[in-house]
């Protein structure tokens, strides 16, 4: 009889734990979109980990708590144009300070996918409130991709390549090497473009 319970309560013990297991979307290279190059921060300088670091005023590690939501919006002359955000929850921040736990993450048109419960890490400015844009589109989003967080660059250049399926640390040290150039004095895009973090 004490087995049975013995067993009873383990296997309790295992559908609670696997119940509280979020479902998570795994990516492939198909789930890329394809960059809004021309309305991109890289118009000023490359896509990359120097364009990301030297714009964000946040760079922190999201969990992506909705599905995306479509607004069309107006230019203030009149031009109209389609953009979509995601609720997320700010889990760690790497750098700057998020106006609130809870953000919009916002981008131009629709071929942005994120799924609820992904988890990742973005290279953010501040739009208005608690809005905010990624730098760079889709190179300022990095996925933990599920089973074991390995990075999978949202937007693949060559720079991110040597990063894909590695441990978050990899960006993480990334990021570190840009801020160390900043603080030595180089500047890594033209210093009108410097976000809160490069700033500092």
């Amino acid at each position: 009889m004490k087995r049975m319970m013995v067993g009873f309560i383990l296997l309790f013990a295992l559908l609670l734990t696997s119940c509280g297991e979020k479902e998570r979307y795994q990516y492939t290279a198909e789930d890329r979109p394809i960059p809004y190059s021309n309305l991109n921060a890289s118009r000023f300088a490359p896509p990359g980990m120097e364009v990301n670091v030297g714009m964000a005023d946040v760079i922190a590690q999201l969990e992506i708590t909705s599905g995306q939501v479509v607004q069309e919006m107006t230019l203030p002359h009149g031009v109209p144009y389609t953009a979509c955000y995601y609720e997320a929850q700010v889990e760690e921040v790497w750098y700057g300070e998020p106006v609130d736990e809870d953000i919009e993450l916002w981008f131009m048109g629709t071929g942005t996918i994120l799924h609820p419960n992904d988890r990742l890490v973005a290279y953010l400015s501040l739009a208005q409130q608690n809005h905010y844009v990624t730098v760079d589109g889709a190179y300022s989003v990095f996925i933990l991709n599920p089973p074991d967080d390995g990075l999978f660059p949202f937007a693949m250049i060559a720079e991110f390549k040597e990063m894909e399926g590695e441990d978050v640390q990899v960006l993480k040290d990334a990021t570190d090497s840009v801020l160390a150039k900043i603080e030595s004095g180089k500047e890594v895009v033209p210093a009108f473009l410097y976000g809160a973090i490069a700033e500092e």
